[in-house]
């Protein structure tokens, strides 16, 4: 559903009834809106205030439901896509739309290199930017909402950071619950390089793998920033009694190292904060369902070229 900005549409909620028949409750729900900048809602009726898109939400005594809403002036749509760097996604690129209805309009991509547009229609012209890349300009048509990806370059020399390395992660300063021997731990990582895409291998200690999950994590080179993801993939399997991407064996329990780090480059290697947490498990064995200590913040994460 879409709405111009400055104009109102009416929205129904019906309620199914456990006897089978359908009620218009549209003036007995509580109303809101995800985006109040974007739009309002009350009483039934949404009114647009400014380009873009927001979710409305009903509520009917213990139920509720919600549906997204498109403001865009009429007889425009929502373009959408994704930035990359040899299929990484890249962020802080400006998308501007430089020719065709939507001239003007620009977004910059979120972390996951994501840009949304409101607004465009018929033949357009795009624009994406971004310090250290070469400028990439698109032409397309736009006469329904739709995806345009766009594929950009990086303008200087990538860094070549394959090889073997000496990653040590140092517990922050604050974290004296852990015990001394967990507050610093060090690895062989042996990291391969694929363009932008990054994968480490440890060796060094008794990991506990599962499922693929224990002694590897990957990583991204945009531009000149690193970043890599140790246990990224750990607060969604953490909660649902699953693995870890690094999880040494540390009797009587297990270690777990798990965030995001963003690194620069040294003389010698690689060094940045490591933003997460440093763990130790109830149990030696997975699944791992609850930590008997752990600190979380920016701990130091470094890796010496060999």
């Amino acid at each position: 559903m879409s709405v111009a900005p400055g104009t109102s549409a009416p929205v129904v909620v019906n309620a199914s009834r456990s006897d089978g028949t359908v009620a218009d409750v549209t003036s007995l729900v509580t109303w809101s809106t995800s985006d109040t900048r974007v739009l309002e809602v009350a009483g039934g009726t949404v009114r647009g205030k400014d380009r873009g898109e927001a979710q409305i939400f009903a509520r009917y005594l213990n139920r509720s439901a919600s549906t997204a809403i498109l403001v865009l002036p009429e007889g425009t749509f929502k373009l959408a896509g994704v930035v990359t760097d040899e299929g990484t996604g890249l962020d802080g690129v400006t998308v501007a739309v430089i020719g065709g209805t939507g001239e003007g309009l620009s977004a910059i991509t979120d972390l996951s290199g994501s840009y949304r547009l409101y607004g465009v229609a018929g033949s357009v012209r795009l624009h994406a930017k971004k310090l250290g890349y070469e400028n990439r300009t698109e032409a397309l048509e736009v006469t329904t909402h739709r995806t345009a990806d766009i594929r950009m370059s990086f303008a200087g020399e990538r860094p070549r950071l394959a090889g073997t390395y000496e990653m040590t992660v140092t517990a922050a300063s604050h974290c004296s619950s852990l015990t001394s021997a967990a507050r610093t731990r060090s690895y062989t990582a042996n990291v391969e390089q694929d363009g932008a895409r990054l994968s480490v291998v440890l060796t060094g200690a008794d990991f506990i793998v599962s499922d693929g999950f224990g002694d590897r994590f990957e990583g991204t080179v945009i531009g000149d920033r690193v970043t890599f993801r140790p246990g990224i993939d750990f607060y969604y399997y953490f909660y649902y009694l699953g693995k870890g991407s690094l999880v040494e064996r540390f009797p009587p329990t297990a270690l777990f190292i798990n965030g995001m780090v963003s690194a620069r480059q040294t003389a010698t290697g690689l060094t940045g904060p490591l933003s997460g947490v440093i763990g130790l498990t109830r149990t030696a064995t997975p699944p791992f369902t609850s930590f008997a200590s752990a600190c979380y913040g920016g701990h130091d994460f470094v890796m010496t070229r060999r």
